[in-house]
């Protein structure tokens, strides 16, 4: 074996025994939280009677069934009406309906497993473990093993994604599809090959089924423009930035006509649904009131995710040095006029469209940006490469050497 190939197996082997440390880490972790709670919501209960009349019982034996076999625990006054009412349980389904695929997935897997908890669990450890897993892959590639290590570590005790990933809920599988689609774009960004694009798209519409959220690329892909347009990164990608770009709009296009065409609730609707304090109240608003009541809402929710943020000393340190570093990086690369990584870019974007969420649906929960704690994490860990100095791979942003 020459030296060069027995260099690139050890470096291979690290990268297997650091990757098999996290994922022991994070599949002990899981098991702990699993266990302290009931792994139910009431967004839960939707996806359970999804599952039931997948199983061929009709709408009215589900919402039976449901009411039957799971307690009702919340004892505020919107869960409490949502179950104990009719039509309120009615046009609360009609939200989850647009989301087949998880419900889809957990009828498949109870076959195999026979039992209704685990087959809901089981495709959101899956997504837990995927986001893990291509945190430190997208690291590893920039930063080394041992960054990447500590990044799954400092991921994992980030207590919302520990926390919510042990609901019977989408969102930690949506993350994973969000980190997949980053993964399939830094590859078509580097190798330029068409298979990357054909692989995205694929990802991107079985992730709509999903959850809504990966309509979010748009904007992704729309700032990945405005920093080409801006000399922040090489015009070399910006034919294969187009074509994602592009993807992208007639995907998320034609899921929306779609949508609509079948009566399901828009983002505008959505809003409406808070707005009437989730069907205690009228729906029935005019243009006007509802956008009155947008304002001061999306205000809010920007607040309480910086309180949230603010309030804890961890969270405070890595959000504020990650979004530190991360404008740094911008500045260096305008001032050396050398493009930023794709990586780097990849996930200020990532960020940047993510929180836009907050402003589509005006309600703040962690569990909604995990894509910007992820970036948040790696700038952070940035922040400690070059306070530190360690030897980043020779493909990365400048790294400052120490002073002689």
């Amino acid at each position: 074996m020459s030296e060069q190939n027995q260099i690139s197996h050890n470096s291979n082997t690290k990268s297997l025994l650091a990757l098999t440390v996290v994922i022991l880490v994070s599949c002990i972790q899981y098991n702990l939280h699993l266990n302290l709670k009931w792994p139910y919501t009431s967004d839960s209960l939707f996806y359970t009677h999804n599952l039931y009349q997948l199983q061929g019982n009709t709408y009215e034996q589900s919402r039976q069934k449901v009411l039957s076999n799971h307690p009702i625990p919340w004892k505020d006054t919107i869960q409490q009406n949502i179950f104990r009412s009719k039509e309120t349980y009615k046009k609360v389904y009609r939200v989850f309906t647009k989301r087949p695929l998880y419900p889809l997935v957990a009828y498949g897997l109870f076959y195999i497993v026979r039992n209704e908890e685990s087959a809901f669990i089981l495709p959101v450890f899956f997504g837990y473990l995927g986001v893990i897993i291509l945190n430190f892959i997208l690291i590893k590639n920039t930063l080394g093993n041992f960054l990447a290590t500590i990044s799954s570590f400092l991921l994992i005790s980030f207590q919302p994604f520990l926390y919510w990933s042990t609901f019977i809920m989408t969102d930690t599988i949506g993350a994973f599809f969000w980190l997949f689609q980053i993964y399939f774009v830094l590859l078509y960004f580097t190798k330029k090959k068409a298979i990357y694009l054909k692989l995205f798209a694929g990802s991107l519409i079985i992730s709509l089924f999903n959850r809504e959220q990966s309509v979010l690329l748009i904007p992704l892909f729309v700032t990945i423009v405005i920093m080409i347009k801006t000399n922040l990164l090489s015009k070399s990608i910006s034919t294969y930035n187009s074509k994602l770009l592009l993807t992208t709009l007639i995907i998320s296009t034609i899921f929306m006509l779609g949508i609509k065409s079948l009566g399901q609730l828009t983002a505008w609707d959505n809003l409406k649904y808070i707005q009437s304090n989730y069907y205690i109240t009228s729906s029935d608003f005019t243009f006007t009131e509802t956008f009155l009541f947008y304002i001061p809402t999306a205000i809010r929710a920007n607040i309480n995710a910086l309180y949230a943020v603010a309030n804890n000393p961890f969270y405070l340190l890595i959000f504020t040095l990650g979004f530190i570093t991360a404008c740094k990086a911008i500045l260096d690369a305008r001032k050396t006029k050398k493009p930023l990584a794709h990586i780097d870019a990849l996930f200020i974007a990532s960020a940047i469209s993510s929180y836009l969420s907050i402003f589509i649906v005006p309600v703040f929960e962690f569990r909604f940006f995990f894509p910007v704690a992820i970036s948040a994490i790696y700038f952070f860990l940035k922040f400690t490469a070059n306070f530190f100095y360690l030897e980043l791979k020779p493909d990365s942003p400048h790294i400052k050497s120490p002073k002689n």
